[in-house]
């Protein structure tokens, strides 16, 4: 009996380290505690007892059969203490791998969504380093003038240069420049809208001059309301006139403001 009490109080002690928590192997470890007491501290000792009083012969007999049949009725309590020590560490383990498979399967997850989130950033950091490309821009917020130079490479002059579009003309001062010399032809066209503005191509034949320098019409196009400003006002609209000239193949922009006050 002692041999059962004292390998259940083990089983409950190795048990206990993983589930320290667990109202179940409490349980177990209380009961196993009750049942390795020493038996002084449950059966009086023979001091404490009162001195027997010699029985009467059929006393006697009936004494000898309680005593014979002791010895069965402590073991059926053996098999029945066993049995119960069996159960409760089957229902001990049985708890104790489910928590270890719940740990196991959220250790599995946390690792997946560990990867899933250092491949999004690597496409990300990807991406930021690959030279861009974009067409798509905007006068405010993130595609505005500020972060015009980031969207292209093709135009990293707008975050370095110093004479670009948008702009204010402000404080002028008169000069005496060159007049510039028309050859305007009526041709054929074609126009488009690109989202920002509606843009007319023109055909060939059409230049201007501008010192010893021709240039030849391209396309021109209209914002509205002006993108340029002229101390600090704009207008209803102005229309940009593209040149090219031939033999720099260089890009020249003639702006015209329109005369119309602003409404609305």
């Amino acid at each position: 009996m002692r041999n059962l009490i004292a390998m259940f109080a083990c089983s409950c002690v190795v048990l206990g380290a993983g589930a320290a928590n667990d109202p179940a192997a409490a349980a177990a470890a209380k009961l196993a505690a009750s049942l390795s007491r020493p038996a002084s501290a449950v059966v009086p000792s023979k001091k404490d007892e009162p001195a027997p009083r010699k029985a009467e012969p059929a006393a006697d007999k009936s004494a000898a059969s309680a005593s014979a049949s002791a010895p069965a009725s402590e073991e059926d309590a053996e098999i029945e203490l066993s049995a119960k020590i069996a159960q409760r560490l089957a229902a001990l383990r049985e708890r104790q791998q489910a928590r270890a498979t719940a740990a196991a399967r959220a250790k599995k997850f946390a690792d997946a969504k560990r990867r899933q989130d250092e491949q999004a950033a690597a496409a990300a950091a990807a991406i930021a380093a690959a030279p861009k490309h974009g067409t798509v821009w905007s006068y405010e917020g993130e595609l505005g003038p500020a972060n015009w130079s980031k969207i292209n490479v093709d135009w990293a002059k707008c975050g370095t240069g110093n004479r670009q579009s948008p702009i204010d003309l402000r404080d002028g001062i008169k000069v005496n420049l060159e007049q510039i010399s028309f050859d305007y032809h009526p041709s054929s066209f074609s126009e488009v809208n690109n989202g920002h503005t509606i843009e007319v191509t023109v055909g060939s034949g059409n230049f201007i001059t501008v010192g010893n320098t021709v240039y030849e019409l391209q396309q021109f196009h209209f914002h509205r309301p002006s993108e340029e400003k002229v101390n600090g006002k704009d207008t209803e609209m102005v229309m940009h006139l593209v040149h090219r000239s031939a033999r720099a193949r260089s890009r020249s922009s003639l702006c015209c403001w329109s005369a119309a006050s602003r409404t609305g």
